[in-house]
């Protein structure tokens, strides 16, 4: 199950600016638990000047201030170009208003009172698209376009990651790990991983499906293990798409979607 520290809302920055005070303290408090920082305005023109400080990665920002609205706040960041997610919350759903926000890019359109859980499910959502997004940044097309030191150090986490789980797994570590990156896709590749409780059923010359069946079980069962491990590493979705079991060239394959 996932916890607050290990959301990708926990490694955002989120500003906060409601001019209620109790409103403004209350969902404080809340959200102060579950996001990587919290910075709080009084109203647009504090938050404006917070913002350029502390470049959030999601604004949460009221329409309706003293000094300077919410929708002009909005719509100075981008003009100082400032890429934060924001997300618009108002008594007010009129459609003027809401056009207005849509204009500024608004991600979301949110009517007060705001309920805490609704709202955490859209700061949740707004956090995993914003990594997505940034890791897509890294890709073309075709192949990625990470620099070579970025690259280096992802494979070597991969490879490490992928390491320690099939030692924990089934007591063999793999002789070595390869891994591709690229078009939105992960395939890793290991090399020498049969245990010597399997080389020996291959050795007799019998068995050999079931070695494949159970190793391939392995992925299966545990594979949101692996999945959950690689996504902190890449910072996005990870999805097993398929297995690939070669017992007799003792290696296996994993291909996973990243999205």
């Amino acid at each position: 199950m996932e916890t607050y520290k290990d959301s990708l809302l926990s490694r955002c920055k989120v500003l906060y600016v409601e001019d209620e005070e109790f409103t403004r303290e209350e969902l404080g408090f809340f959200l102060k638990k579950r996001v990587g920082r919290l910075i709080t305005a009084v109203n647009g023109e504090e938050g404006l000047k917070l913002a350029k400080l502390h470049e959030p990665d999601i604004a949460l920002v009221d329409v309706r201030m003293p000094v300077m609205d919410g929708i002009t706040m909005c719509r100075k960041m981008r003009e100082a170009g400032m890429d934060c997610a924001f997300i618009i919350a108002s008594a007010l759903s009129d459609s003027p208003t809401i056009l207005q926000a849509v204009d500024v890019g608004i991600v979301k359109y949110i009517v007060k009172p705001l309920n805490p859980n609704q709202l955490l499910e859209v700061l949740e959502n707004t956090a995993q698209e914003i990594w997505r997004r940034r890791f897509k940044k890294q890709a073309e097309v075709k192949g990625w376009s990470l620099e070579r030191e970025k690259r280096l150090e992802l494979e070597k986490r991969i490879k490490s990651a992928v390491a320690y789980f099939l030692k924990s797994a089934t007591g063999k570590g793999p002789r070595d790990i390869q891994v591709f990156l690229g078009g939105g896709s992960l395939e890793v590749k290991a090399i020498e991983v049969l245990t010597l409780l399997e080389q020996s059923i291959l050795a007799s010359g019998k068995n050999g499906q079931l070695v494949a069946y159970l190793r391939h079980l392995l992925y299966k069962e545990r594979g949101s293990e692996l999945e959950a491990i690689l996504g902190e590493i890449l910072s996005v979705k990870v999805k097993i798409r398929d297995i690939q079991v070669d017992v007799n060239d003792n290696r296996d394959g994993i291909i996973f979607d990243l999205s």
